[in-house]
């Protein structure tokens, strides 16, 4: 391999666009962390790709989480100019013509990203493998490619791994011109309200940092995950350690119905639910049924409706961020008696060993043993 010289430039040659990568964020405990740690930790993000509608093998892939830190270099006297507001859906137009008003005097790249930053030279990001997002048009030529390209791939046997993992790292840094973007706001009678944008995202001129794939390979964990089997959270019945029944969730969120335990914001919790994973072996098609477990989810906010539910929408923190673990059943019920006990021996959870490190250390089938997801 190529040894990579480092970027040293006699002079500031970025004109256009600031000399600095800034990496905003929303809270001071963020920047505390990163400070005293000396260090910007990458965490997977969810990233929506339903733009490029690709289907393949009867599977829609309608996001992907990236492991990945993200940076941005706008001119620093452009970081407080409000940004063309598109606001859209029901909970946008509920609002008052004050209240849009508001919104328009406080639509700026710090309004959505937060208020505290740590900033670095663009020498740095070059020398540390950031690379500027690949902001593409939905109709372009180059999108059509890549789409029958992902698709051809997707339902071949024999696609060499260089290509397939070539056809994934591409979309870490894909991005559309212009895309939905949600954002929690306060009303004018302090209720909080999530409301959808339409937002040119080539205007935030993001650098992004994906960890070295070597790297990652021997920690076995991915850049990428692409698999709707494991990112979505959505399909099933969702317990508790409360006992609680829920009815959905987001990727971040979760519905209660009446009779829940008093819950409050900052408090942490312990979130258990059923899924059914795929495997392909030897060309034969494998059903694997988990019973979960969501650790280090932090309540972020409580919202309560007429009906009487109640939505919880759940983050982390970069020091701990949230992962999941699970056990393999050949059989629903399985799956089901062991949600049953889940929470009470979570220790072994919250200690498991990946798949690939159960399956190097132990050398035997993986199914009835709790694996953390990574």
């Amino acid at each position: 391999m190529l040894k990579k010289n480092p970027v040293i430039l006699p002079y500031d040659d970025y004109v256009q666009s600031a000399n600095t990568l800034f990496h905003f964020m929303n809270k001071l405990d963020y920047l505390k962390s990163i400070l005293i740690n000396r260090a910007i930790i990458p965490r997977y993000c969810m990233e929506n790709i339903e733009y490029l509608n690709i289907h393949a093998g009867g599977t829609s892939f309608k996001e992907v989480a990236i492991l990945q830190k993200c940076f941005c270099d706008i001119p620093l006297h452009k970081l407080t100019d409000n940004f063309e507001l598109g606001g859209v859906g029901d909970a946008y137009k509920s609002l008052t013509e004050d209240e849009k008003l508001s919104l328009m005097k406080n639509n700026t790249h710090t309004d959505y990203y937060g208020k505290f930053s740590v900033a670095f030279s663009k020498g740095w990001g070059e020398n540390n493998n950031l690379q500027p997002l690949h902001y593409i048009s939905e109709k372009s030529q180059y999108v059509v490619e890549f789409i029958k390209l992902f698709e051809s791939a997707f339902i071949s046997d024999d696609t060499p791994d260089v290509y397939a993992n070539d056809i994934l790292n591409r979309l870490a840094y894909f991005k559309p011109l212009r895309g939905i973007m949600k954002r929690v706001v306060k009303r004018s009678n302090s209720e909080e309200i999530s409301i959808e944008f339409y937002k040119n995202f080539h205007d935030e001129q993001e650098w992004r940092y994906v960890p070295n794939a070597d790297i990652l390979s021997e920690l076995k964990v991915q850049r990428i995950i692409a698999n709707p089997k494991i990112l979505n959270l959505r399909g099933g019945i969702i317990d508790f350690n409360y006992n609680l029944r829920l009815t959905s969730t987001e990727s971040t969120g979760l519905t209660m119905h009446a009779g829940y335990p008093r819950l409050e914001e900052g408090e942490r919790l312990d979130i258990t639910f059923l899924s059914e994973i795929e495997y392909m072996v030897y060309g034969q098609k494998i059903s694997v049924h988990t019973a979960n477990l969501i650790s280090n989810a932090i309540i972020k906010q409580i919202e309560k409706s007429e009906d009487g539910s109640v939505k919880i929408l759940y983050d982390d923190t970069d020091s701990q961020p949230i992962y999941i673990s699970y056990s393999g059943f050949k059989t629903v019920g399985e799956a089901e008696q062991e949600l049953k006990i889940i929470v009470e021996h979570k220790d072994k959870y919250t200690c498991a060993l990946t798949l690939n490190e159960q399956i190097e250390k132990l050398n035997i089938n993986y199914i009835n043993l709790p694996i953390k997801s990574t």
